[in-house]
């Protein structure tokens, strides 16, 4: 259930505020005006204001300010009934053309905080807008994350049940220190959130509340609050960043951008400074931090090794609390590993490869393959593929907005015969460019296990016994390129890589009637023999987040 409304806090604002209600209210959004104890001429305005439908005012009995009276809107919002408050500020500085815009995407994303960043125009006080990249910087080191693109604009749809147990279990700042303290905070929590861009404009005889002196002591000492608890977080925040585990309550590839590039860049230059012997004790303590804290990661272990137990019929492979932090372990293990690979420390002489003189022949075909994995063992591999001899180039299909900068990540390491290419979206462009790759002799490698940006096409079908959701998208994409398709698995054995690559389809192809029940065909195929590998290294599983889930938008 979606049941939005707009929560406007108001002190003294009683010649603004009037236009900003009847605004809304033809947007179709029912108002919930907040009193902070303003002057008895706006107080009259308000009260006239309440008689209108769809309008409902709450009063409090003195000035407590902006945060305490945004809180106590929310509350009586759920109270009311309402399920999300869209914050709108009383003087009239946000652009209510974007409201639509602001509700609908909140609709399709209802656990998420959906968040405006401020496109402003000449009006805005040069002052203030050089002081919030003071704040934004305080907030990217509180939050270890460039997920917060601004902290300052208060025009949100706040989701009330997540943003109501913040507020019944955290001190948050009461006056204009606010809205960037709720927004780190929920942060934390790894509350979902989106961006949109929306308009400030700064009337010439706008009524500001902001108190230099007050204010800003008050932001300072919020920004120190949160440092001190960001250090306490740190351990946890860095290991969602690390694996890949933000944002639980949706699906892993709905995530947005976290700076990852950077963080995988400051630990690869840990790795070749500090050694793996001495990095190993902090990502293993990182590890049991986010073991003992990481609920939704603990839990999906759990689910995968019980199903997997249940599947097999063996019953050794039950969970067990040390099996499940066994598991976290091994990932921290791969990590290390992939660490030595981007480091050129594992090297293709230390990797056992199945068949190494099929794996040649292929490799010196005219025209590329495809590879397909999953995030089960070390994918990170595929660069040793290019060390083979052959010295083919792997293109490496992801979902990440910033292929660019990893590539130039790779090139620092040395990978210069790896390449990342986003396929977001398999547009034409993207096809032409594929394609040419291939007849160029180069090889295509992309995950099986993982639903790309945005949804994209999904199949059900049958994994460890229930129903999972795969992505169409390797299936599609072989029969659009009319590649042979292999399975790429990299599995760790007695401290030992061994590789493989399996011929999997030599063609896939369908007609327009047929096409969904031929890719459900071999992506049921994929699941039954991604099945039987998960059964060859049992703990090397590394999705941490609920992989049966039937609900994209349920925790």
């Amino acid at each position: 259930m979606h049941n939005p409304c707009a929560l406007i806090p108001v002190y003294n604002h009683e010649t603004a505020v009037p236009a900003v209600v009847h605004s809304l209210l033809d947007s179709g959004l029912p108002c919930l005006l907040v009193d902070d104890g303003s002057s008895p001429a706006c107080a009259a305005v308000l009260a006239q204001l309440a008689t209108l439908d769809n309008v409902s005012l709450l009063t409090l009995p003195n000035n407590q300010g902006k945060g305490s009276a945004v809180m106590a809107g929310f509350r009586e919002a759920a109270r009311l009934g309402f399920t999300h408050a869209l914050q709108v500020d009383a003087d009239g500085q946000h652009d209510l053309r974007e409201v639509e815009s602001f509700i609908d995407t909140s609709r399709r994303h209802p656990t998420a905080v959906i968040c405006g960043y401020p496109e402003y125009d000449d009006s805005v006080p040069k002052g203030r807008l050089y002081a919030r990249y003071l704040t934004h910087v305080w907030v990217w080191i509180n939050t270890l994350s460039l997920q917060i693109r601004d902290s300052m604009c208060g025009f949100r749809v706040y989701p009330l049940v997540p943003t109501l147990a913040l507020m019944d279990s955290a001190y948050i700042g009461t006056h204009m220190d606010f809205d960037s303290d709720i927004l780190v905070r929920l942060a934390w929590r790894n509350q979902p959130m989106r961006w949109l861009p929306t308009k400030v404009h700064y009337p010439a005889d706008g009524l500001s509340h902001f108190r230099l002196f007050r204010d800003n002591v008050r932001i300072s000492a919020m920004h120190t609050r949160l440092f001190f608890g960001m250090l306490v977080r740190a351990p946890m925040i860095l290991w969602r960043t690390v694996a890949g585990m933000s944002d639980s309550s949706k699906h892993w590839a709905d995530r947005e951008e976290r700076g990852s590039f950077w963080l995988m860049k400051l630990t690869a230059v840990a790795a070749r400074l500090l050694g793996r012997r001495l990095l190993s004790p902090l990502l293993y303590g990182i590890v049991l931090y986010f073991f003992l804290f990481g609920r939704t990661a603990r839990q999906s272990t759990w689910q995968y090794q019980q199903r997997l137990a249940q599947w097999s019929g063996r019953d050794e492979l039950r969970p067990t609390r040390r099996k499940v932090f066994g598991q976290f372990i091994a990932f921290a293990d791969a990590l290390l590993d992939k660490l030595d690979v981007w480091n050129g420390k594992l090297r293709i002489e230390q990797i056992e490869i199945h068949d190494p003189a099929q794996l040649r022949g292929q490799l010196r075909g005219e025209r590329g393959q495809m590879l397909v994995g999953a995030h089960l063992g070390n994918l990170e591999v595929c660069r040793a593929l290019a060390e083979i001899g052959e010295k083919v180039t792997m293109n490496v299909l992801v979902h990440t907005k910033h292929a660019e900068r990893f590539n130039r990540l790779l090139g620092e390491a040395g990978a210069t015969h790896l390449r990342l290419i986003q396929v977001s979206e398999l547009d034409p462009a993207t096809m032409l460019l594929l394609s040419q790759r291939l007849d160029d002799g180069e090889w295509l490698a992309i995950a099986g296990d993982r639903v790309p940006l945005h949804g994209g096409r999904t199949v059900r079908v049958d994994f460890l016994g229930h129903d999972a959701a795969f992505p169409q998208g390797p299936w599609l994409l072989a029969g659009l390129l009319k590649c042979p398709v292999n399975l790429l698995m990299c599995l760790k054995h007695q401290g030992r890589y061994r590789l493989s690559i399996e011929p999997f389809a030599q063609l896939i192809e369908w007609k327009r009637s047929t096409r969904e029940q031929v890719i459900a065909l071999w992506t049921a195929r994929y699941a039954a023999r991604l099945g039987q590998f998960c059964l060859e290294a049992p703990q090397q599983w590394f999705n941490f987040y609920p992989f049966w889930k039937t609900d994209d938008d349920a925790s």
